[in-house]
């Protein structure tokens, strides 16, 4: 069953690759200008260019962190889109349920030991699909399951 949203794959790569490649190609373009065709000159560039630097900073540490998530006879199943891991569910330490924007919500997964994507895995998911696991999946956490799942 698929856990993560199918909107993880267009904010991972389609619109970080593709405001990257927008707004660093102007910041490269202003370099290249002369000072007689730009408003603003030296300062407007050097501006332009730490918002793209500060805009991919942002992006790399919140968008392409995201990761797709399916689950599978008592494990999931955690890809970055190159790399596929299975973890049983007896790894997981802590969820963390984060609302975003309308059903949309961030699930963060917290391991017990670090895994090949780290301590933390973070997942963009909807409510029903979120329902729909707890529903399937039952107890997952033994008896400890409310005070493992954090909002």
């Amino acid at each position: 069953m698929q856990l993560s949203s199918t909107a993880t794959l267009y904010l991972k790569f389609l619109v970080t690759i593709f405001w990257t490649v927008f707004f660093g190609s102007f910041a490269v373009a202003f370099w290249f200008l002369d000072d007689v065709h730009m408003i603003g000159g030296t300062k407007f560039r050097l501006g332009f260019t730490v918002f793209v630097f500060i805009g991919v900073l942002l992006l790399y540490s919140t968008l392409f962190r995201l990761k797709r998530v399916d689950t599978e006879a008592g494990a999931l199943i955690i890809t970055n889109y190159f790399k596929s891991y299975r973890f049983p569910f007896a790894l997981i330490d802590r969820v963390k349920v984060l609302p975003v924007l309308f059903s949309y919500k961030i699930v963060v997964f917290y391991f017990i030991k670090p895994t090949a994507f780290g301590k933390k895995i973070f997942f963009l998911t909807n409510t029903i699909r979120l329902g729909e696991f707890e529903q399937e999946s039952g107890n997952l956490f033994g008896t400890n399951y409310g005070s493992r799942l954090q909002k």
